[in-house]
Formats: structure tokens, sequence, C-alpha cells
């Protein structure tokens, strides 16, 4: 059967007479109170901790509106009529543990209407003691339905918000990983280059000491050669002077040669 429907039902027709014949005795000694409750705009109803389920007793117009149930749908009924699968179990469990002690309670309650539609409310539930003993719990409700609606529509939000501001920062950090190793590969190449340009200098100032040498060891083996021609040259003459003229001018064109190595 229906969870909904199954709620509407009396439990007892007997019950539900004895609870509208409390709500009459109650009314009637209840006077101006009693008036009041019922024309008040803000949902009420007294349930009797003294029977099982605590039943409800008294309920205002206020609270007919608020639930959808009809007044006689209502009275003799659990004070846990308008809970279900939403309720949390929490929140049911201290209140029915404030009611069996006799304590006041405030709690926000996520409930459900006749139709089966949630709605949030601010319950609070307050003894009402006779002669040191507990006769009715005094509930009232406060519909804060909407508020509910904006905080769970901040909170999507919010949620929102840090998810693109979450996915906005990994693209940052992504970037900065890319960027952090776009610099390191340049001061790689940076390094790379310095060091070839250091090999490089080094290369040169090796090149120039190896043409210094090198002329150095040219122009010492040209004056050797310029010296052996040149004693040739002393021992011929008088002599043969087709080889004097020969050995005069390689020791000239020898000695030229010695010197382009001096530069």
């Amino acid at each position: 059967m229906d969870r909904t429907k199954e709620r509407c039902m009396p439990d007892n027709p007997r019950d539900q007479q004895d609870a509208e014949r409390m709500v009459r005795m109650e009314a009637a000694r209840g006077g101006p109170f009693m008036v009041a409750a019922e024309t008040t705009l803000m949902p009420m109803l007294i349930a009797d901790p003294t029977l099982p389920d605590i039943p409800i007793v008294f309920t205002n117009a206020a609270f007919t509106r608020l639930s959808g149930y009809a007044r006689e749908q209502i009275l003799g009924k659990s004070y846990h009529l308008l809970s279900g699968s939403g309720t949390d179990p929490a929140v049911a469990r201290a209140i029915g543990l404030a009611l069996r002690a006799g304590e006041p309670i405030v709690r926000q309650v996520r409930l459900y209407r006749r139709d089966g539609k949630p709605l949030w409310v601010l319950q609070h539930v307050a003894p009402v003691f006779e002669e040191d003993r507990i006769r009715h719990h005094f509930v009232s409700f406060v519909d804060i339905t909407e508020r509910k609606a904006a905080e769970d529509g901040l909170r999507q939000l919010n949620e929102e918000l840090d998810h693109r501001v979450s996915v906005r920062t990994g693209r940052l950090d992504e970037l900065n990983r890319q960027l952090a190793a776009e610099v390191e590969r340049r001061t790689e190449v940076e390094r790379v280059l310095r060091n070839t340009l250091a090999d490089k200098d080094v290369l040169l100032r090796d090149k120039d000491n190896l043409m210094k040498e090198v002329n150095h060891r040219v122009k010492n083996t040209l004056q050797m050669a310029s010296s052996f021609l040149r004693i040739q040259l002393d021992l011929t003459h008088g002599r043969e002077p087709a080889v004097q003229k020969a050995l005069h001018s390689a020791v000239e064109r020898l000695d030229r040669m010695a010197e382009i190595h001096e530069k």
C-alpha cells in the first residue's frame, strides 16, 4: 500500500474518536489560548506523550495548510506522520528522545506533505507539565523550505565555483610546469652555448699558439736551409757561375720566406 495513503488512513476509529474528544476538551479548557492557536499563521500541533506513538490531539488550520492533510486525517495519528525516506534518522531519533524525556528541543528537519512533496521546517518541541507530569507536547513549525533551497543553490554555486577554480588552477599548474620546463631547456642551451664559446676561445688560443709554433719551426728550418746554401755558395765561389747564380737566388727566396714567418 502506498505510504502516503497509509498515513492518511485512521489507525483505529476508536482512537480517532478519542483524539477528537480530547481536542474538544482541550478547546473547552483552553479558552483564548486555543482560539489564538487555531487562528495563528504559525503551524502548530499538540501531541500526547502518555499514549503509544505519541498521537496528535490538536492541530491548527496553519498546520493543515502546511502538511496538506485535513484535520480529520491528522488527529489520532502518530507524531511522526510527516516523516519520510529523506528525514534524517539522527534528527528524528533526537526529537523522539526529547519527547520521551520531556525536554524541549529545536531542530531543522526534512518532512513530507501529503502529496509527497518534501518541505523543510524548523521544529520547536516544548513539553507541557501538569502536576509535575508531562501532559502534552506543544510543537510549532517554521517553514524554511525556500531558505533551504536558497542555501542548496548557494552551496551548488560554491561547488561549481570551486570546481572551476580547481580546473583553472590545474591549467595554471600545467602552464607553470611547461614554463619551468622551457626555462630549464633554455638554461641548458645557454650553458651549452657558453661552454661552446669557451671551448672556441680555448681552440682559438691553441690555434694561435700552434701557428706561432709552426711559424717558428718553419722559420728555423728555412734559416737552416739558407745557412746550408750559403755554405755551398762560399764553397763554389769563383767557380761554376751558373751554380753560384742558382744558389744565390735560392738563398734570397729562403730569406724572404723566413721573413714572412716572422710576422
